[in-house]
């Protein structure tokens, strides 16, 4: 599965190799990330306060942020802030509720991901303390052509991470948005069935699925979910 070397641990001073450390340490649990199992995953390191995650929908990746956050929470020695930003959070509720009461939203999916997903990084930049900044799926509801935009965007934050960020953890489906990380050589990770290496998946594009496959994504994400929520709870 492509596995490198595990990096030294993280200092109590709060090492810049944390973020890796806890994305290694992940990727290494057998049950729940080797191949056959509820996650898949390849792991790519690079630079070890720069991680981007990827992969299908249904694939995990979500799942596998929040695991990343559980285990990053848990230090002791610093304790880092993790500022977690999920737009899955943010957009469903507010979709839930126009079905529900047929509310016309104020604004659009797209623009509420854009202002969030940049509030964050001026949250960032405005925090003293050691953290540790994660963005889930920032480009929900963002056509194709503000996609590219958001990630330079992005790319020019990881580029120029603030002195106190232990790292900075990017979750997206999106080739445009992750294509500018690429020559930051950040750590990669893919989850889920299509475990091409970040590039490759970029340079060639999503596997084409069928119909079938269509109609099944509810049951395997499910089904997914399901077993690392029985596996977690086993441990």
């Amino acid at each position: 599965m492509g596995r490198s070397s595990k990096p030294a641990p993280a200092s109590a001073s709060g090492s810049p190799t944390l973020l890796q450390d806890v994305i290694c340490d992940l990727t290494s649990d057998r049950a729940l990330f080797a191949a056959n199992r509820p996650c898949p995953t390849l792991y790519e390191p690079g630079a070890p306060r720069l991680a981007v995650v990827s992969g299908e929908n249904a694939g995990g990746k979500s799942l596998f942020a929040r695991a990343v956050a559980a285990l990053l929470r848990k230090q002791t020695a610093p304790k880092i802030k993790v500022m977690l930003i999920s737009m899955n959070l943010r957009v469903e509720p507010g979709m839930h509720r126009a079905f529900i009461f047929n509310e016309e939203p104020s604004s659009s999916t797209g623009n509420v991901s854009v202002h969030t997903a940049l509030a964050g990084l001026r949250n960032s930049r405005a925090c003293e303390n050691p953290h540790i900044l994660m963005l889930d799926e920032p480009d929900i509801g963002l056509g194709e052509g503000y996609q590219a935009p958001l990630g330079e965007e992005l790319a020019d934050y990881a580029r120029n991470l603030p002195s106190s960020a232990v790292g900075f953890l990017l979750i997206s489906h999106s080739r445009a948005l992750i294509a500018p990380f690429l020559p930051l050589t950040p750590t990669f990770v893919r989850v889920g069935s299509d475990l091409r290496p970040t590039a490759q998946w970029i340079a060639e594009g999503d596997i084409v699925r069928t119909r079938a496959d269509l109609v099944a994504l509810s049951d395997k994400a499910r089904q997914r979910y399901l077993g690392v929520h029985k596996l977690i709870s086993q441990k």
